[in-house]
């Protein structure tokens, strides 16, 4: 407090001899516009320190025990000598510092006396952001007479405290409002020379400032700062007297020189500590000084690479330094720190937003999966781009790949950068939420580091080589191709980098590299590590649940189909949400595995799903809660209604759902038609969902059931109170079956060149489809028919990032031909497997793939209905792909997850892009019985 105090005491006093004397430096900060710079990464709140914030939205005035600590160390302030030699350097050396064309020669601070009576704070309170904008809005109210925000605002319908919400409303930049009166008496004597010996002496006497303060940590500018502003014109009572001498003789116009400079600084507090314009002050002991720092490494090699963590803590120390704002440009904003690093080369930092475009594109998934610690899924897809530096493609025109010798662990690596002229050695240091690319080179310690903290990518760089160094030109250019923005025109600029390749085409090439490369070791960067969590994860087991399981479905076929699709992960993270993915399934062993659940939804967080089955159940943890899936065998010939009663209410459990209760919604099949309402005698506080018979899905009501799957919840676990789970278990039921049966046929490895053509019998029935590829590829699928002499199924974009899987339903016998033609020819064989199914299976439909659409591209699926079948599909939430079904008669959407009862006819499922080029859409659809 009492350093703010004297930064606002000698900004006043520097601020007018800054305008009047040195008038080509544009110091005023009116229109200068605020840039959002965090660098710190976000950590969340827990109960008591979000209770704490909230309780500090107050106005508090019982401050007389503070003010007594700063009146004391204002009196011991006072009668130091240090301190004083200490304001007296301060204030010569920023007139110093500033450059320019001043006519003032030299400045001498005579004397400085603060007094024995210190600043007082009369009242000070914590305000939020809509309280800082309303503010603003209104700076000529009093303090006093802004709206205090009810706290039901931070709380949950729970009542539970918001500490999301807390953290991005108040503490994420805090602001403190304060009403300060000082009332005291400060005197600074200075002489100031200048040019043929003119002296113009000067004493300014403070006797009392008031006035609100706003005082924000950290800076929007910088995180190594704190700020202030003057709410309202301050009231200030000071005293300047000055007059001009030859030498040490008489003084001259002290009547006017006095009440010039007294305008000065009046109008110079008016314009340079008055809202809009903030002043900051470095916060103690958070940068470092850079003057006694060097950045040194000891060459790293596979024998000697112990010392790796070295490097990563030297450079952590300098990216904690204070960086001045230098240029923004295009919504790119360019730092420095203003000290020489190694007596050589400033560190460079450049900061700008992540587009939104960036953040939700599917270009930039491909096979690079890795997670990084304090990043969202979507933020690391982002990072993967940096780990190899793929997105240089383009920006650095000279480069061409990075290659990696050696890896020491999940975290550190060997790698060589390719460039057309040269090649340099780097140690990639992944390290939280950024990577680390430190030249091998003991005489030149470059580096380069990438870092995403709140959505915003920071680049800091140390670079004293041309060929590397990070320009204005090279970052545009990256925030360009985040956009993906990449012009495909032929311009100046691209002739010239044609030219520049076909030159180094023509020279003799350099001699290749030694070197063996390996492949890069592709860990999950996890939130908890995997030993730490093995030894706990029993306890949570062992945790005590409730008795009775809280949901219970029941269905028609033998326990290990339905235990085989509850171990299918994409079927259970359904109960938690038709808007979340997978984005990654890490096997520690046969039992237990940790999965990576990517939200699409941005009200809701990515998270790490832990996973353990044992013989008939499967065990789902997530943030020390468990869900249990349990799968029973039921012997009962008969469903009685007292069993309904028991197994298909739930308990009256209160689940959270995203915010707000909400008792679960579960469809029990064939109810309406067997059962009235009123013979459940059911808990009012649930609900449940009566389907007509000839809409269900299910066996009809007395059909023997031989499999309950009971699933057991711990309380606070969200989930989604619809069926999405029971759907996608009904309709995978058969095609279990036939993938069960299926899974005694053995795969045909077969030669991949630029075409595969294969033909095979197709009996009445239907025939089963895999196959599967060592490197994803794209490939042109058709399936031709022979005897109709036509296509089946064609699509143009088959993508073999996961398993494919079809069944074709076959009504005459025929021969068929498959034909694959690969894209890339990444791969040298592919293994398929075809099985020609019973004439029972006629009916069945499965189309399970991922697929690219064009913009304007289509992919269509036709199919042959019947009175006893539905279609089923599963949809993800892309706004560009529409979805529909055709029939004769009519066009239904489709909207995420669903199902649609057939008649008699034909139909084609829909897909089409209507945005742009899409990659890795998921395929899920067909036809099943009801």
């Amino acid at each position: 407090m009492i350093q703010l105090f004297i930064g606002i005491i000698l900004g006043i006093i520097l601020v007018f001899f800054i305008i009047a004397f040195y008038p080509s430096r544009n110091f005023y900060k009116r229109n200068n516009k605020e840039f959002i710079l965090k660098t710190a990464s976000k950590n969340n709140l827990d109960k008591e320190q979000a209770d704490l914030i909230l309780a500090s939205l107050h106005q508090c005035r019982d401050l007389y025990w503070l003010n007594v600590l700063l009146l004391k160390f204002w009196v011991e302030l006072s009668n130091s000598s240090a301190q004083a030699y200490r304001f007296k350097k301060m204030i010569k050396k920023t007139l110093d510092d500033i450059p320019g064309t001043g006519i003032i020669r030299f400045i001498e601070v005579l004397n400085i006396d603060i007094g024995n009576k210190g600043p007082i704070i009369q009242n000070i309170r914590i305000v939020d952001r809509e309280d800082v904008e309303n503010i603003f809005k209104n700076a000529e109210k009093n303090i006093s007479d802004m709206t205090k925000k009810f706290y039901s605002f931070y709380l949950n319908k729970d009542n539970s405290v918001n500490c999301a919400k807390v953290y991005e409303e108040i503490f994420e930049n805090v602001h403190t409002v304060m009403s300060v009166l000082f009332k005291g008496s400060i005197k600074i004597d200075l002489k100031i020379t200048f040019p043929k010996n003119l002296i113009l002496h000067t004493n300014v006497f403070i006797n009392e400032i008031e006035g609100d303060i706003l005082l924000r940590f950290p800076s929007i500018n910088h995180s190594t700062r704190l700020e202030y502003t003057f709410l309202t014109n301050p009231i200030i009572k000071m005293k300047i007297d000055g007059g001009v001498s030859k030498g040490e003789s008489e003084e001259y116009f002290k009547g006017a020189i006095s009440r010039f400079l007294h305008r000065t600084v009046r109008f110079s507090i008016l314009k340079t500590l008055v809202y809009p314009s903030f002043n900051s002050i470095y916060l103690p002991l958070i940068v470092p000084n850079i003057s006694q720092f060097e950045h040194k490494i000891e060459k790293v090699t596979v024998e000697n690479h112990q010392h790796i963590y070295k490097i990563s803590d030297s450079i952590s120390i300098l990216l904690a330094l204070d960086y001045k704002i230098i240029e923004v440009v295009n919504d790119i904003t360019l730092k420095c720190n203003n000290n020489l690093l190694n007596d050589n080369e400033k560190i460079h930092c450049a900061k700008f937003s992540i587009p939104e475009s960036a953040l939700n594109s599917s270009h930039f998934t491909k096979d690079k999966n890795f997670i990084y610690e304090n990043l969202t899924i979507k933020e690391s897809k982002i990072m993967n781009q940096f780990y190899d530096l793929s997105i240089f493609k383009n920006v650095i025109s000279s480069f061409r790949s990075l290659n990696t010798i050696h890896n020491f662990n999940g975290t550190s690596s060997l790698v060589e950068l390719i460039f057309l002229e040269k090649n340099f050695e780097f140690i990639r240091i992944v390290q939280n939420d950024m990577i680390i690319f430190q030249r091998n080179d003991e005489q030149n310690p470059d580096f380069i580091v990438f870092c995403i903290r709140d959505k915003s990518l920071f680049i800091y760089s140390y670079i004293t080589n041309s060929t590397l160094k990070m320009t204005k030109s090279r970052i545009c250019k990256l925030k360009k191709k985040l956009e993906k923005k990449v012009s495909k025109k032929i311009s100046i600029n691209k002739i010239f980098q044609y030219s520049k390749k076909a030159m180094y085409f023509w020279k003799s090439k350099k001699e290749e590299s030694s070197l063996e490369y390996v492949d890069d070791v592709k860990n999950i960067l996890e939130i908890e590590k995997t030993d730490d969590f093995i030894n706990k994860f029993e306890k949570i087991l062992d945790a005590p649940i409730c008795s009775k399981p809280n949901i219970s479905y029941k269905f028609s076929c033998a326990p290990n189909i339905i235990f085989d699709l509850i171990l299918q992960d994409e079927i259970r993270v359904k109960f938690f949400s038709d808007q979340i993915k997978i984005f990654r399934v890490i096997n520690e062993n046969d039992r237990y595995k940790k999965i990576a659940i990517e939200s699409r939804d941005d009200h809701n967080d990515d998270f790490i799903l832990h996973t353990f089955n044992s013989k008939n159940t499967v065990y789902d943890v997530i943030d020390n809660k468990k869900i249990i899936y349990e799968v029973v065998e039921n012997n009962e010939d008969q469903i009685k209604i007292n069993e309904i009663k028991s197994s298909v209410f739930t308990n009256d459990y209160g689940i959270e759902k995203r915010g707000y209760n909400n008792p679960v919604l579960i469809t029990y099949p064939n109810l309406k038609g067997n059962v009235s309402e009123e013979d459940l005698n059911y808990n009012k506080n649930s609900k449940i969902m009566f389907l007509d018979a000839d809409a269900t899905r299910s066996p009809s009501f007395k059909t023997p059931s031989k499999t309950i799957l009971n699933i057991y919840i711990d309380e606070g676990i969200s989930y989604t109170p619809g069926n999405q789970l029971y759907e996608s278990i009904y309709t995978r039921i058969m095609h279990q079956s036939i993938i069960n049966l299926t899974s005694r046929s053995s795969y045909e490895r077969l030669e991949l060149k630029k075409e595969l053509r294969k033909d095979f019998y197709g009996g009445i029935g239907g025939v089963y489809l895999e196959f599967k590829t060592n490197v994803t590829d794209d490939f042109i699928f058709t399936l031709y028919s022979t005897t109709l002499k036509k296509n089946i199924l064609k699509i143009q974009k088959l993508i073999t990032s996961k398993l494919v899987k079809m069944i074709i339903p076959i009504l005459e016998e025929d021969i068929l031909l498959l034909k694959l033609v690969p894209k890339f020819q990444n791969n040298k064989t592919i293994d398929i497997k075809v099985v020609n199914l019973p004439d029972e299976y006629h009916k069945e439909s499965l189309i399970d793939c991922h697929i690219g659409l064009s913009n304007k591209g289509t992919f269509t699926f036709p199919i042959n209905g019947s009175q006893d079948s539905i279609i089923f599909w599963e949809k993800d939430k892309e706004d560009t792909i529409k979805g529909q079904i055709e029939s004769p008669y009519t066009k239904v959407p489709i909207l995420g997850n669903g199902t649609m009862r057939t008649d008699k006819m034909n139909y084609k499922m829909i897909y089409k892009n209507n945005g742009i080029k899409c990659r890795e859409i998921k395929i899920f659809m067909g036809v099943t019985k009801k």
